[in-house]
C-alpha cells in the first residue's frame, strides 16, 4: 500500500519536472491550422522584432544565443523525444519587456523544418512580415501510419 507521504512525495516531484519543461503556446499552431499564408505580425499580438526557425537536434546553446530562454528549449538533457522530433518557430518581439516565445509542434502535425532538418533551415531567421505558406505532405509514422501534415515554407 502506498503512503500518503509517498504520494505527496511522487506529486512534489512531478511538478517540479513540468516546471522545467518548455510551455507550449499555440498562437502559431493555430494560424497554421487556419490559414494557407499568414505573417508572424498578423498572427502575434505583439510587433515581432524577429523570428527563427529551430529545427530538430537543435542545438541549446545555439538557440540560447539567438534570445531564447533556456528553460524553454527542447534538449537531450530536458526532453530527448522532443528535441528529436518536434521543430519550432522562435519569436522575439520589439517590446524587450515581453518574454520570447518558442512555440513547438508535433511532429504529426507541423514541420517547421520541410528540409528535413536542413542546416540551411534550422535557425533560419524569418522576416516578420514575409509570409509563411502553409502547405501538405503525407508523412508516414510508425505509431501512426500514413498522417497529412502541415509543412511551413519560408520562400518569398
Amino acid at each position: 500500500m502506498i503512503s500518503p507521504l509517498s504520494i505527496k512525495v511522487i506529486g512534489t516531484v512531478f511538478l517540479i519536472a513540468l516546471a522545467f519543461l518548455p510551455p507550449k503556446p499555440d498562437t502559431i499552431s493555430r494560424a497554421v491550422e487556419e490559414r494557407e499564408s499568414s505573417t508572424l505580425n498578423e498572427i502575434m499580438d505583439s510587433p515581432v522584432k524577429r523570428a527563427h526557425v529551430i529545427c530538430q537536434y537543435a542545438n541549446r546553446n545555439a538557440v540560447e544565443n539567438l534570445g531564447f530562454n533556456s528553460r524553454d528549449i527542447y534538449s537531450i538533457d530536458n526532453n530527448y523525444m522532443a528535441w528529436e522530433t518536434e521543430t519550432a518557430i522562435g519569436v522575439i518581439f520589439e517590446d524587450e519587456e515581453k518574454e520570447p516565445v518558442l512555440e513547438y509542434f508535433s511532429p504529426t502535425r507541423i514541420n517547421a523544418c520541410p528540409g528535413n532538418n536542413d542546416v540551411q533551415e534550422s535557425y533560419l531567421e524569418l522576416n516578420p512580415d514575409q509570409p509563411i505558406s502553409v502547405g501538405k505532405e503525407k508523412q508516414n509514422f510508425a505509431r501512426y501510419g500514413e498522417v497529412e501534415v502541415k509543412v511551413l515554407s519560408y520562400r518569398e
